[in-house]
């Protein structure tokens, strides 16, 4: 019986190690979403790894260039994110799969639904962590949200 207690001590130890690369993950998407809500640049910037690079040929500064002028023509963004899936590679590497949608109306009433008018996307995210720094967003592709999306997003 003496014995039993240092191993479930152990154990408790063990299974209370702190958050997981997932959790973290799901941190910095909801860092993202509530620095776009606050209309915060500096804080969304700091998502973004140095090395940023997509499919489109923009860079980090290219990037930060689009979302300043995005909060400019949009001063207060409501926004709701839902994340379909995210997928660790390697301890450096990951994926995650995001549902984004932004409208300038907050939506609180169900029968105002028609009016709605929201930019709903789904975001293909590739991360890294370097060095045992936190992870950081290091390429986006984005394309329109489908119905499928919609229904998840609002669960």
């Amino acid at each position: 019986m003496r014995h039993l207690l240092p191993l479930l001590l152990i154990s408790l130890t063990l299974s209370c190690g702190g958050p997981t690369d997932e959790d973290r993950i799901r941190n910095l998407i909801a860092d993202g979403e509530a620095a776009a809500e606050a209309g915060n640049l500096r804080a969304l910037t700091s998502l973004l790894d140095e090395n940023y690079s997509d499919a489109e040929g923009r860079d980090k500064r290219a990037v930060v260039g689009m979302l300043a002028l995005y909060l400019q023509q949009t001063p207060a963004p409501h926004v709701a994110t839902g994340i379909r899936r995210i997928e660790i590679d390697s301890a450096n590497e990951a994926r995650a799969v995001v549902v984004v949608a932004v409208t300038d109306t907050l939506w609180t009433d169900p029968r105002n639904l028609r009016e709605l008018r929201a930019d709903l996307q789904t975001l293909n995210l590739r991360l890294i962590r370097r060095s045992g720094r936190p992870w950081r967003i290091v390429a986006v592709e984005a394309k329109p949200a489908e119905v499928s999306d919609l229904i998840d997003l609002l669960r």
